[in-house]
């Protein structure tokens, strides 16, 4: 068996050094890069894995993936903490020495447990280190190839300025650039930014120790949170799958079924207007010019048909990877995921633990309600507050949902017990808040209430959105509630839950909290700055969102759950019906996975035409300024960190603001739309604008020194955007303002260094 062992280990290897090799070969140098990424990962990931494989010591071969997204978030904190306090400088070294001391006392205190406890067996998964070796081998061959495919496709097409990419790169530049947080903002000449902006300074603080810059780092992280997700569902699946008493081959279609659903397949938009209406369209007879594009299933409620005042947002992660936003909610979806699985692993873990208030002692309860997991757990949650706050909102509840859930099925006598719920939630809040309180006292909250919502989605949209992962988890609730045991898989004595065991409890209450976050939209929403227009809009974007997630995760363990038990089933009725339901439903998803190849071609092109061009997230923008990109090197190379640049303004998703994004130097105001949600107010916005205006356009020399002094600007460019904004734009009065450090083109692009 040893030897069987050692080979495993050896083919594992050597499959991993033929996919860097085979990298090498299919995006060349790039391939370097995409290496360090993976080695800064892989050091987080092993500075925390004896955390993990305590934590998960009953999911031991498949919990490895998870120590990086926890290494990551944990370290990435410490960093972060100790800057913002500014007892170091965000830099590499500051990084790798918090990285060396973590890493030796992780595992000189594992190492210190394990020798001098007696019962080990309490402390560390059952695994051998051969086969821990092997399974670390696994993930990280499984994780390159799913990072290196999602690379040379997404190197194919390098969006420019129509997506929010650039805004992304302007958090990831400017926090790249800074010493100490918050960073700059670099729309906003003064002012900090004030957005969830946690997860991008996890990303670039993921591209200082791979050593590589933001403009691939931008690229690579969001490749990686791919990779991340696809396999973090597998083996999340294949853990709860085996706690359901699934074999081998079950577990292994049921984490492919779930990965497919959350990272891959579309919404059932996609089937019914890209097939299903065509072809009744043309049986008959009925021509129309319209065509389907792969954003539309993301743009259906309040589109089609038109319903002024309530677009929405039905956004999902394959689309979100596809056109390559690196924004806070696709950030978050591994920090989410990571959430789950410790909770499922904490469920499981106290799951024989009775709770009888009378066996309770001082130290029991304190033991409950500091308990490891949820410590942890509330700080991920925290992490994702930081991040993106709707995830906080969504995942505190599913927590307290979990944890009201876990001492019911744990204890007889609820109404004396269920105080100690009551304060383990309290607990995990004062938790959250302990640790995001720094980031929070900086940061203006960019919401105004609650509303009641005036329009409601249409019954025929909200079944062809949610009637396939709806219609999948009803069936499962059904057979799950129902007294006479259709499936046969209750165990247990506890008359709260009908005997159900652990994992159905867990998968029930995530069940109950995606269903909830596609109707809450229907009842209510936050107000911002859409509420006039699209009130809804971010509300349903964000809630239905994490939504798609959890039905993607239930989706294949319902199906290798049920169809296990309906196995062989012939005389009963009701298993039947519930058996053709589930194919029929399942037939359906399968259409859904064809969205990534539509949207695919439609967005890289076809195949045949498709080329490897990079990873440097901003080729594309700089290809498009043509000359003037040579501008942006000229600052990279000859300007210090925090000066002010004027720029043009301008409106969201357009060529303006391109300097300042790409150099992380502020100007004065970037884009509208976004500043404008940022402070939640229009009229700073609108006076800023009109402050640049008479910047570049005034005719007065003392109201634009006075205006320089306002902002603290060094320097003022021109170039075509602001050719083309200010058309009386006063070119002497500016030269007058200092010296020219740079020209080009016979001066239809030059730089101003303001004088002292």
């Amino acid at each position: 068996m040893k030897n069987k062992s050692y080979v495993g280990i050896i083919i594992r290897a050597c499959l991993i050094i033929s996919c860097i090799l085979i990298g090498l070969c299919l995006i060349g140098n790039d391939m370097y890069a995409l290496i360090k990424w993976a080695g800064a990962l892989f050091i987080l990931g092993f500075s925390v894995l004896p955390l993990v494989l305590i934590l998960f010591k009953d999911g031991g071969r498949y919990s490895y993936i998870f120590s990086k997204v926890i290494g990551l978030c944990t370290l990435s904190y410490i960093v972060w903490l100790l800057s913002s306090f500014k007892l170091v400088v965000f830099d590499r070294w500051s990084i790798i020495t918090v990285i060396i001391i973590a890493t030796v006392i992780s595992w000189s205190l594992f190492y210190y447990v394990v020798r001098k406890k007696s019962d080990k067996s309490a402390l560390v998964c059952s695994l051998s280190v051969t086969e821990i070796i092997r399974s670390i081998l696994s993930v990280e061959l499984a994780f390159i190839l799913a990072f290196l495919l999602i690379t040379l496709l997404m190197g194919c097409k390098i969006p420019a300025t129509e997506t929010e990419r650039l805004m992304d790169y302007a958090f990831m530049k400017s926090i790249y650039k800074c010493d100490y947080f918050p960073p700059l903002d670099s729309f906003a000449a003064g002012e900090n930014i004030n957005y969830y902006y946690f997860g991008h300074y996890m990303m670039t603080y993921l591209s200082k120790l791979a050593g590589v810059n933001v403009s691939i780092g931008y690229t690579l992280a969001l490749n990686m949170i791919f990779a991340l997700s696809l396999i973090m569902v597998f083996c999340l699946c294949n853990i709860i799958l085996e706690d359901m008493g699934i074999g081998l081959r079950g577990r292994l279609s049921g984490g492919v079924i779930s990965s497919m659903a959350v990272c891959i397949a579309g919404n059932g938009h996609y089937f019914v207007f890209y097939k299903l209406v065509p072809m009744l369209q043309g049986m008959l007879g009925i021509e129309t010019d319209k065509k389907y594009w792969f954003a539309d299933s993301t743009r259906y409620i309040g589109y089609t048909p038109v319903v002024e005042n309530d677009r929405t947002i039905s956004e999902f992660p394959s689309y979100s990877f596809l056109v390559g936003d690196l924004h806070a909610h696709v950030i978050d979806i591994i920090v989410v995921i990571t959430i789950l699985s410790l909770l499922y692993a904490y469920l499981i873990i106290t799951k024989d633990k009775r709770l009888d208030d009378e066996k309770l002692t001082f130290h029991g309860i304190a033991h409950e309600i500091l308990n490891p997991y949820l410590i942890i757990i509330s700080f991920l949650i925290s992490i994702s507050s930081m991040t993106n706050y709707w995830d906080f909102i969504i995942y505190f509840t599913i927590l307290s949902i979990a944890i009201f859930a876990s001492t019911v099925y744990r204890c007889k006598k609820v109404p004396r017990i269920i105080w100690l719920a009551i304060t383990k939630v309290i607990v995990s809040y004062l938790i959250i808040n302990a640790v995001n309180v720094l980031f929070m006292t900086s940061f203006d909250k960019m919401f105004d209430g609650i509303g009641i919502v005036d329009h409601h989605t249409m019954l025929h949209q909200l079944i062809i959105m949610w009637g396939i992962q709806i219609a999948t988890v009803i069936i499962y609730m059904i057979i799950l509630l129902n007294k006479d045991d259709l499936m046969g898989i209750r165990t247990g004595d506890n008359k709260f839950f009908l005997n159900i065991i652990m994992p159905d409890l867990f998968c029930l209450c995530l069940s109950l909290c995606a269903i909830g976050l596609v109707f809450i939209p229907e009842c209510v929403y936050v107000r911002d700055i859409y509420y006039g227009s699209y009130p809804r809009a971010n509300t349903m974007f964000k809630l239905t969102y994490q939504a798609f997630i959890l039905f993607g995760i239930l989706f294949g363990i319902i199906m290798v759950r049920v169809s296990v038990r309906l196995r062989g089933v012939l005389k009963d009725v009701r298993l039947q019906r519930i058996k053709t339901s589930l194919i029929l439903i399942f037939m359906l998803f399968l259409t859904t996975l064809f969205y990534f190849v539509t949207a695919s071609r439609m967005w890289f092109g076809e195949p045949d035409t498709l080329s490897y061009k990079g990873i440097e997230s901003d080729s594309s923008i700089l290809e498009n300024m043509g000359d003037e990109a040579n501008v942006v090197k000229w600052i990279d190379e000859n300007i210090t960190k925090d000066e002010v640049i004027l720029t043009a303004d301008g409106l969201s998703y357009t060529d303006y603001c391109v300097i300042p994004a790409l150099t992380g130097h502020p100007t004065v105001i970037g884009w509208q739309t976004h500043e404008w949600l940022w402070h939640n107010s229009y009229d700073y916005v609108k006076e800023r604008q009109q402050d640049v205006s008479s910047l570049y356009s005034g005719l007065s020399q003392t109201d634009r020194l006075n205006l320089i002094d306002k902002y603290d600007i060094s320097y003022i460019y021109v170039g075509a955007k602001e050719r083309e904004k200010y058309s009386d734009i006063q070119i002497d009065m500016i030269l007058e303002c200092g010296d020219l450090v740079y020209t080009q083109n016979n001066g239809y692009y030059f730089l101003v260094k303001v004088a002292e």
